[in-house]
């Protein structure tokens, strides 16, 4: 065989072999996706113009029938912005240019009202939206333009749900027993409320206090295929069907792994966030979305965050605990994916005025159009979304 060729297959053998090993550091392919985070975690930085080449502002309007104080769950279809403000119990309806289009706002005890609005969800082909309501242990159901259409009562008190082709999934984060010490965390109901199945037994994962089990609950994104759960004290991402749950994303790690020693010292009546986190160990998933090839979620370790973003077709994976905002150097708070752009908030009351002092004295450059927008907005008005498109990768 010629020399030439034979060195050419060995170099080709090595790359293989390294680049097989290097992979396996990060990711295992198999039923689901695992993700060694004692090996991808990092504090290198990574610049936002990596990740994103253009950015837009959209000041969400300000009147006094829309006006809310924060953004608890947010949900983009077909560019059409829902808002839940859970202070003031009400789902906001924008446009993708921000103007204000509707609202659901039924708090109290009538039977078209709720008492405790803890989640909501949408249909966009019936163009419904449907409430779950902690207290009234319902779905309440209402049209875009804030019209009550029917009540879907339940059997269980749940903290969390999505809708899919009629059914539900929902989250309960008690037992129905306060003596129960093994019950099933996700029920599926169909469009009655009555219980279809029950599955994820709540004794193999570690359950902290219940104040966060109820405040956090259980978080769910509508994908194109099927539905992705997570919730506290939790290193997994599930994959939910008609009939089936199933992990989808998985992070391993032995440096982080939250233990029941870790939350042996903290109840209900006894509970500090700042302490369990001095524990330096991962709580919680958050924000988790996906577009095209690409999800995108945040873990907390300790009291610091880090923010991944997974390419399902490349398997390329970045993980840093020091993202730089070098396009905007607004530092918004990074919502979900949504057609391929992210989309983050700016809070009027945490940044405007610094942001103003910034652009006055001449430290902060920002483009014409950027100033301007930022300048006359009152630091008493609705948030401002920032959308980012991201690169092509």
């Amino acid at each position: 065989m010629n020399s030439i060729l034979v060195k050419s297959l060995i170099l080709v053998a090595f790359c293989f072999i390294n680049f097989s090993c290097n992979r396996d550091k990060m990711i295992k392919s198999g039923s689901h996706i695992v993700i060694d985070l004692d090996s991808v975690l990092s504090d290198t930085t990574v610049l936002y113009s990596e990740l994103f080449s253009n950015y837009e502002l959209i000041p969400l309007e300000n009147k006094e029938e829309c006006a809310f104080s924060s953004i608890d769950k947010v949900k983009i279809l077909n560019d059409t912005i829902f808002i839940m403000d859970m202070t003031t119990r009400s789902v906001y309806i924008f446009s993708p240019e921000g103007k204000f289009l509707g609202k659901v706002c039924r708090p109290g005890r009538g039977p078209e009202e709720y008492l405790g609005a803890v989640d909501f969800d949408i249909d966009p082909f019936e163009r419904l939206i449907f409430i779950l309501d902690w207290s009234g242990r319902k779905i309440n159901v209402y049209d875009f333009n804030g019209n009550f259409c029917r009540k879907i009562v339940l059997e269980n008190r749940y903290s969390g749900f999505a809708a899919r082709d009629g059914n539900f999934f929902l989250y309960m984060p008690f037992p129905k027993l306060k003596d129960e010490d093994d019950y099933r965390l996700i029920h599926f109901c169909d469009s009655r409320g009555s219980i279809k199945w029950e599955k994820l037994n709540s004794d193999s994962f570690l359950r902290g206090p219940d104040i966060i089990h109820h405040i956090q609950g259980g978080n769910f994104f509508g994908a194109a295929d099927d539905i992705k759960f997570y919730m506290p004290f939790c290193n997994s991402i599930y994959s939910l069907t008609g009939n089936s749950v199933k992990p989808f994303i998985e992070l391993k790690t032995k440096q982080f792994k939250l233990t029941i020693s870790d939350l042996e010292p903290f109840n209900l009546d006894n509970y500090s966030y700042y302490k369990l986190a001095e524990a330096g160990k991962l709580t919680c998933i958050e924000n988790y979305s996906e577009s095209g090839n690409i999800a995108f979620f945040s873990v907390s370790i300790g009291l610091k965050q880090a923010k991944i973003f997974y390419f399902f077709d490349t398997e390329r994976i970045i993980c840093t605990r020091r993202l730089v905002d070098d396009l905007t150097s607004l530092y918004p708070s990074f919502l979900q994916l949504n057609n391929y752009k992210m989309v983050a908030c700016l809070s009027p009351s945490v940044k405007i005025g610094k942001l103003k002092d910034s652009i006055s004295s001449g430290k902060l450059n920002l483009p014409g159009a950027v100033r301007e927008t930022i300048l006359r907005y009152d630091e008493n008005s609705n948030p401002i979304l920032v959308v980012f498109e991201l690169k092509k990768h």
